[in-house]
């Protein structure tokens, strides 16, 4: 008896739950909107590519001019004046998802400490390359000129001291 009755009332339990609905005509057809939206729960980890492109670091110290003998104290007169050749081009190209800084120092070797290098830029900040093309990606150059008198003659090929690029995260 106790089965029965629980089981008329959990009939009349899902009557009373379930709506009916009753139309006097359907009228066609009716449109409901579905909507959607789109959340991003992507990580994006930072990747770091920069290029790096020089001209040769190959300097010539061009002296002219006249060293005239002078044979009473067995020395020359020193009427010359000299000059580096041209400056030499650095340039960085970010390609990172990233901001990067760029610094450049040049370190003369200890023989020729009369010789010192300047860069038209000591210090560059490249955007990141996110939203551009491989050939629109942010780039800066500087330019690295010597100057100051050598002290001796400089051989062919001599390495006389040393560029460095440092690279860091903004």
């Amino acid at each position: 008896m106790k089965k029965l009755v629980s089981c008329v009332a959990a009939l009349a339990m899902c009557f009373g739950l379930s709506a009916t609905v009753f139309a006097a005509e359907v009228p066609g057809s009716q449109t409901i909107d579905v909507k959607a939206k789109s959340v991003e729960n992507t990580e994006k980890p930072i990747v770091y590519s920069v290029d790096l492109s020089w001209d040769a670091m190959e300097f010539t110290y061009q002296s002219s001019g006249t060293k005239t003998w002078n044979p009473a104290t067995h020395t020359y007169t020193d009427s010359t004046t000299g000059a580096w050749s041209e400056g030499k081009s650095i340039t960085v190209t970010n390609h990172s998802n990233a901001t990067v800084n760029a610094n450049f120092s040049f370190e003369v070797n200890s023989p020729y400490r009369e010789v010192n290098g300047n860069f038209s830029k000591a210090q560059m900040n490249l955007a990141t390359a996110e939203g551009t093309s491989v050939a629109d990606a942010p780039k800066g150059s500087t330019v690295l000129t010597l100057n100051g008198t050598p002290n001796s003659t400089i051989a062919d090929s001599t390495v006389i001291g040393t560029v460095t690029i440092s690279l860091t995260a903004n």
